[in-house]
């Protein structure tokens, strides 16, 4: 206990972060009115199920450096906390996993279908909270990292199936 002492200053901060950014996160999924129960129930179920927030405290962090509206440093910190939990959903429906952090996966309760749609549309919702920074190289960063991520799954997946096929397959 002695030896991690120093680290509660950190942990502290990150507990900080990590309410504010849940607190974002949670203002904005209340304003959905106009989306089925199921997708509202889907989307909270991938968004609080856990997870240290680390990306997000690291985005508000690094805002210290520069002068920045706190209110769009929360949205750029949500934004990229939904692009990661989008792409844990769409992780999990690739690999099949049926546990995530101890907890049932998604796909493990919802069809495939259903279970790539709620991902899209969390990649759609990361996409609408960066554009609230009103900061276009954000977005422009935002759109390139989502560019990286699809690429490097539909990589891995391709290379799974053994694509492109050789000319002697």
């Amino acid at each position: 206990q002695r030896g991690v002492a120093f680290l509660m200053p950190a942990r502290a901060f990150l507990d900080r972060m990590a309410a504010k950014t849940n607190a974002a996160l949670e203002h904005y999924v209340a304003s959905w009115t106009d989306i089925p129960l199921d997708l509202d129930e889907a989307l909270r179920y991938s968004l609080f199920a856990g997870g240290k927030r680390l990306r997000p405290a690291v985005a508000i962090l690094s805002s210290q450096f520069y002068e920045a509206q706190p209110d769009r440093v929360v949205s750029a910190a949500a934004a990229i906390e939904m692009l990661h939990t989008a792409t844990l959903v769409h992780d999990d429906m690739i690999d099949r996993a049926n546990t995530r952090r101890g907890h049932p996966t998604l796909n493990s309760r919802l069809s495939g279908e259903a279970t790539v749609l709620t991902g899209d549309y969390m990649f759609a919702v990361a996409a609408s909270l960066a554009a609230e920074t009103d900061c276009v190289p954000v977005v422009r960063i935002f759109s390139h990292a989502l560019m990286t991520i699809c690429n490097g799954e539909l990589r891995q997946l391709l290379a799974d199936r053994n694509w492109p096929p050789t000319r002697e397959g």
